[in-house]
């Protein structure tokens, strides 16, 4: 195939994705909110026309000058690949499918209000069936990307990959990245050992691999890829690595390059270590957890050697089988990682290190590795921070800030990219675009964020003047940039601006744009949902702070950068006039997120009580897009915040003790349980000062407050209710003690503190077995002897240096735990206790 028929091809399928971006605006039109499946349709078939017209460039440009494919090895390969379902092929395919289904799912618009409401219930429901679709397209434009890059290497890579998923033979890719990231469709693992290795981790370092490997451009970071350093740290002959460097010089980039080198390196021979990494991420929760990353880790390497130690085995039977479902612990996965690679090398790359959340915890255990796990080789990426330096003076730094010159010239490759594909810039003649690379490259100093944020800016300029202007006063740092942006917020805009910021900042779970759309119209004491408050699109959500926010591949709306949130914190932005009605404080942006939850669950549209059908259920939610959020998460803001007398009282008013609406709940509920459970402790002083009844049933099993608060582990709460004269030894439904429960937990300082007050260890439950059994039977080896009275010698290595040696699932034995699982199932899954 030569560049004319490549670029006949993209025509063909350029014309598909305008014929599904018109199917996708007219039903806009028709619905009122944009559900988030057609948001990702819209945003993926727009991304993919991009770079459909700089194919189609690329391939008039050469046939122009050569008439054939030649010399141009990138699009050899394109058209090579043609012949066996290639990129273009399959997009056309894909897009066919999609376009059908498209037109299947909305022929007419709605002729009732309700009749609409169920075409956008509908894009929800038919998710399932597009998302296969978009994934696909998506793996073909990364392809395509790669292509225009020139990066030959990589496409070819690429291009395998992406004729192997298309067979379902992802067998065949053995030790590729591939292999590495499809790891549960591994045909030989039954579907018992796929439940196991899920529940190792829920995070999958693919995701996050992905879109930092496509901001990966040709040539860039062989400054590292090709320095003695890390060749001799390859090769085992170098020490671990820790790659240090300043807010927004590119380290995750830089390690997703690194990622890819060390899988077509690992490739070239069997010997060769297992690779296994992982991304730390502050805008996700999952990925700043020990445990999870531990468990990504032990996962890979269980599917690189197809066994799973029988510890991590006995452990997740005991999960599954009494009914907790709790994660595994950090030590129980160290002693697995410490077998599994006792015999077989592994190289582990962290990135974001500092991003972690307990990370004492993580640098301890490092330190800890690199010193007695000798057959697992460490590159870790952070910035440079002194509590880094101290626990990992063993590891080479290497330092960006020292590399300086060889970063800015990979920062004029990202930069000449941008101006040859971005569409917003190709308008510019030769010169400007000159201009703005010299620029560019000699203000950058190593941070690819401030670039980045500068072509953000010079792409939303419509005139060169405009542009000039801005070349030739540029910020000189990225709180600059920051201020620019904010500064360019109209006045009129600039609440709902300071709104969005706060909640993408400090939501504890992911949002999407119509839930933020939502919130940033909630106020304090509103019974109801002002709708002439709403922005009048949740896209005008990006206009209104466009640089500083991103829109996931999900659909969630997270901060374009760690930086930007120091940025709101900081007293550069408190100290601008400009700026300082944008500054934020966590306590204060905990206690509004509180308020506004507390206002929107309160609304009167509920006080009808719950849905009477699935129908009306489906209605519910698409409604009041924020519910599922506000009812989960305002416990979690109230004890993230410093409660008021206001925001207490608050709380007391909505755990009143009345029965709940819901026949789900147990109509013995107490306020007491739920304050203790959710580890509200300044409600639970009042609650103690007014008499509440300490020992009252609050759970489906008959759980008291001490129950709830033992189980989730809040020690204030525990203190609190025993001090106050809870007992100790009163036992639920099933005689099962609060005892009973910390036995189970890995926490000695709780069954010291219940033991303290007289907690009996002999206490049978109904199945006869005492705390003492239970602990046996949960592996908590240290828990058992504390409870036989023997000391422990040094608990502040608790958490890392216990070894699990017995961890069996009793027959008999169906543990209860404190109902805050059974009343709602859906917390532990969805929030981070």
């Amino acid at each position: 195939m030569d560049p004319l028929s490549i670029s006949i091809a993209s025509i063909t399928v350029l014309q598909a994705c305008n014929s599904i971006l018109h199917i996708c605006y007219n039903t806009r039109a028709i619905l009122k909110n944009k559900p988030w499946c057609l948001s990702r349709v819209q945003d993926e078939i727009r991304e993919l026309r991009g770079v459909l017209e700089a194919i189609f460039q690329l391939a008039v440009g050469d046939h122009d000058s050569k008439g054939d494919c030649g010399e141009n090895t990138t699009l050899r390969l394109l058209a090579d690949s043609q012949a066996s379902r290639g990129p273009l092929i399959l997009c056309q395919e894909d897009l066919q499918m999609l376009e059908e289904l498209l037109v299947k799912k909305f022929q007419s618009p709605p002729k009732t209000k309700a009749h609409a409401i169920m075409q956008a219930i509908s894009w929800d429901l038919s998710e399932r069936e597009v998302k296969p679709i978009i994934d696909r397209l998506s793996r073909s434009k990364a392809a395509l990307n790669l292509a225009i890059s020139a990066d030959e290497v990589a496409l070819l890579f690429e291009l395998r990959k992406l004729s192997s998923s298309t067979a379902d033979d992802v067998l065949n890719i053995s030790r590729t990245l591939s292999d590495l990231t499809t790891e549960v469709s591994i045909r030989n693992i039954d579907e018992r050992q796929k439940q196991v290795l899920k529940w190792l981790s829920p995070v999958d370092p693919w995701e996050s691999y992905v879109p930092a490997v496509n901001r990966c451009h040709e040539g860039t970071g062989q400054w590292f890829l090709k320095s003695k350093d890390f060749q001799d740290w390859k090769d085992w002959g170098g020490s671990n690595i820790w790659l240090s460097g300043f807010p927004g010089s590119g380290k995750t980039t830089l390690m997703s390059n690194i990622i890819r080198d060390l899988a077509l390196w690992a490739q070239q021979d069997e010997a060769r270590p297992t690779i296994a990494y992982f991304y730390c991420d502050f805008r996700d929760s999952k990925t700043q957890d020990l445990a999870n990353l531990l468990g990504t880790v032990v996962r890979r390497v269980i599917l690189q050697k197809r066994f799973i130690p029988e510890v991590i085995e006995e452990a997740y039977n005991l999960s599954t089988a009494a009914g907790n479902w709790r994660k595994p612990h950090a030590s129980l996965l160290i002693e697995a990682l410490q077998l599994l690679t006792c015999n077989s090398p592994l190289i582990l790359l962290v990135d974001a290190l500092d991003e972690i959340e307990d990370r004492e915890e993580a640098l301890d255990f490092f330190r800890r590795a690199a010193d007695s796990m000798s057959n697992i080789t460490f590159l870790v990426t952070s910035r440079e921070e002194q509590s880094i330096r101290r626990s990992l003076t063993g590891f080479r730094n290497i330092r960006i800030e020292d590399r300086v010159f060889e970063v800015d010239k990979d920062i004029g490759k990202y930069v000449d990219y941008r101006l040859r594909v971005d569409p917003n810039l190709q308008w510019l003649n030769v010169s400007v675009k000159e201009q703005i690379s010299e620029s560019m490259r000699t203000q950058a100093t190593g941070m690819f964020r401030w670039v980045q944020c500068q072509l953000e800016t010079f792409s939303k300029l419509r005139t060169v003047k405009a542009i000039r202007q801005s070349l030739s006063q540029p910020p000189k740092d990225l709180h600059e940039t920051y201020n620019r942006i904010l500064g360019r917020i109209p006045k009129a805009d600039q609440e709902s601006a300071r709104r969005v910021l706060l909640w993408v900042s400090f939501s504890i779970t992911p949002l999407t744009l119509e839930e933020i759309h939502t919130a940033i119209a909630i106020d304090s004491g509103m019974d109801h949902l002002d709708e002439e408050s709403l922005l009048r699109s949740p896209h005008d959500i990006l206009d209104l702070v466009g640089g500083l926010i991103n829109v996931t591949g999900e659909g969630h709306v997270t901060l374009a950068h760690m930086s930007v949130k120091d940025y709101l914190l900081s007293s550069n932005i408190r100290s601008n006039p400009a700026t300082s009605d944008f500054a934020l404080s966590i306590d204060g942006a905990h206690a509004t997120l509180f308020e506004c939850c507390m206002a929107y669950i309160s609304f009167s549209d509920f006080r009808k009580g719950p849905s009477t059908t699935s129908e009306d259920y489906l209605r519910r939610l698409n409604k009041f897009p924020l519910l599922r959020h506000a009812a989960i998460s305002w416990p979690y803001y109230y004890r993230l915040s410093k409660p008021s007398e206001d925001l207490t009282a608050t709380v007391q008013a909505i755990n009143a003790d009345d029965p709940m609406s819901w026949d789900f709940y147990p109509r013995h509920a107490t306020s007491l349980y739920y304050a203790a459970t959710f580890g509200l402790t300044e409600v639970v002083n009042e609650f103690i000062k007014r008499g509440a009844e300490l020992d009252r049933p609050g759970s489906r099993y008959g759980g008291t407050a001490l129950h709830g608060a033992v189980y989730r582990v809040h020690m204030p709460a525990v203190k609190l209710l025993l001090e106050a004269g809870a007992d100790v030894n009163k036992a639920d439904f099933l005689n099962v003690s609060p005892l009973h429960t910390a036995a189970t937990l890995d926490d000695i300082e709780l069954v010291e503190l219940l033991l303290e007050f007289s907690a009996n260890t002999k206490a049978l439950d109904d199945a006869g077995e005492t705390p003492l059994d239970w602990a046996l039977k949960s592996g908590q080896i240290r828990t058992h002897s504390v409870l036989q009275g023997v000391p422990v010698a040094n608990k502040a290595e608790a958490k890392i240096s216990e070894c699990i040696s017995v961890w069996k699932a009793s027959n008999t034995t169906i543990p209860y735990f404190p109902d805050i699982l059974k009343t709602r199932p859906v917390m532990d899954h969805c929030i981070k206790s």
